[in-house]
């Protein structure tokens, strides 16, 4: 399927696993979505959810070691500098 590919090419990147990873980040899919003040904020907070376990199923599909590979990504230490992304993309 072409957007299990477009996905691939998106996660062979530095730049596109940052990427992946500021979504997942922002969308929190292991945060509780109760809010005990307001429904609406609840049901605010699990369309976000939902929008993070889907596209962790997207990873899923595309490429079965693709969440585990992004954790493991982001928990390298971040010494490299912007001439090296730019090396591991093709482009220097």
């Amino acid at each position: 399927m072409q957007a299990d590919k477009d996905l691939c090419d998106v996660m062979a990147t530095p730049h596109g696993k940052r990427m992946v990873w500021r979504i997942l980040d922002h969308c929190g899919p292991m945060r509780s979505t109760f809010d005990k003040h307001s429904d609406r904020v609840s049901a605010y907070l699990e369309g976000q959810r939902s929008i993070a376990v889907w596209l962790i199923a997207e990873l899923g599909a595309a490429d079965p070691d693709a969440f585990a590979d992004l954790i493991r990504f982001m928990q390298q230490p971040v010494a490299k500098s912007a001439t090296d992304d730019a090396e591991d993309d093709g482009a220097a």
